[in-house]
């Protein structure tokens, strides 16, 4: 399990497709297309099985590798007031905070430890098309100044609840539905898809209608049709200490250059998200313009295939990735996510 890991004013910017709104509370004039929300915390490694039990070790129970020494945990519990608004929190664990050096624990940037943070927030949905629809994540995007990061140990859980319109739902009644907790491309844990379970046990994943696994699909419901349908939204991030790339070795500090970006979706062919950085960019070559034609050197490994991704960078000066090393009319191109873009065809003055 690592020391520790700053969330230093990170933001996750939700957007949504036709058809959907979004908002931070259950208020019909406040739905709208994008949203934007800054948790500012530190994180300390934590283990779950469920994204709603925590557990953590003592830092003396570390080995090197970050592996525990031996399977003794306690669990995390929030249980003692301190409001804290830019983290989003109303009361913290005092023995967490102990075990990783806090005696006093304060509402500041790092003042105080956490073993996860939570955006929470409303979809509403309706369905104009002729057949039922799904409601689903597309995109979930963990950035480092605009580009992939490689930290594994990140964990996202998306959790929701149906809600109705216009009444306020409380985190607890959404924390037991999650969908799917999300990890990195090729991230693994000490055992795979394991994790803490109680004070002396890892066991299984168990979540959700009896998931057991990572990246489950992120679709979140159907929606009739002529229907109108309201979610409340959790996406919980923490810092999953059976990962093994979570060691003794302290993380960097994350500043708000760290964004999450996240797409929801309705009617559309776009399939869901099963993982964070579905295509994660693992070594950028050399930008091409459209008259280079060399050997691509931009490896993404996804969640389910490896692609080899040539890099281009448009006027505006951001970075897109195709799958063909002499790109034409018909060439495709991807985003961070792996949705197809837009073709050169219909964007060809945006390239260099």
């Amino acid at each position: 399990m690592n020391n520790n890991v700053t969330v230093s004013g990170m933001a996750v910017t939700t957007k949504v497709s036709s058809n959907l709104l979004i908002s931070q509370d259950n208020v019909e004039a406040n739905f709208a297309g994008t949203l934007s929300q800054t948790r500012q915390a530190l994180l300390e490694p934590s283990s779950t099985i469920n994204a709603i039990d925590y557990y953590y070790t003592s830092t003396a129970n570390v080995k090197g590798n970050g592996d525990a020494k031996n399977d003794s945990y306690t669990a995390y519990d929030e249980d003692t007031a301190l409001s804290h608004d830019n983290a989003g929190k109303t009361a913290y664990d005092d023995g967490f905070n102990s075990n990783y050096g806090i005696s006093s624990p304060a509402a500041t940037a790092t003042g105080v430890a956490y073993g996860y943070v939570d955006y929470t927030f409303y979809l509403k949905a309706y369905n104009t098309e002729a057949d039922a629809q799904d409601l689903k994540l597309t995109e979930l995007n963990l950035k480092y100044n605009n580009g992939i990061v490689s930290d594994k140990a990140w964990r996202v859980a998306l959790i929701a609840q149906s809600a109705t319109a216009g009444t306020p739902v409380n985190d607890a009644a959404v924390a037991a539905n999650v969908v799917s907790i999300f990890t990195l491309p090729g991230a693994t844990n000490f055992a795979a898809n394991t994790a803490v379970s109680g004070p002396a046990a890892v066991s299984t994943l168990s979540y959700g209608s009896s998931k057991t696994a990572y990246n489950q699909s992120g679709v979140i419901g159907s929606i009739a049709v002529g229907a109108t349908a309201y979610y409340k939204v959790i996406l919980r991030l923490w810092l999953e200490g059976e990962d093994t790339s979570c060691t003794v070795d302290t993380y960097a500090t994350l500043t708000n250059a760290y964004t999450l970006d996240v797409k929801f979706e309705l009617a559309t062919e776009t399939a869901a998200s099963t993982c964070i950085n579905k295509y994660g960019v693992v070594a950028l070559g050399a930008e091409k313009d459209e008259n280079d034609n060399g050997t691509a050197t931009t490896t993404v490994d996804g969640s389910d295939s490896v692609k080899t991704l040539y890099a281009y960078t448009t006027t505006a000066g951001f970075t897109v990735y195709s799958d063909d090393a002499e790109i034409d009319a018909d060439s495709v191109f991807y985003s961070l996510s792996g949705t197809a873009a837009t073709t050169i065809a219909e964007n060809q003055a945006a390239l260099k």
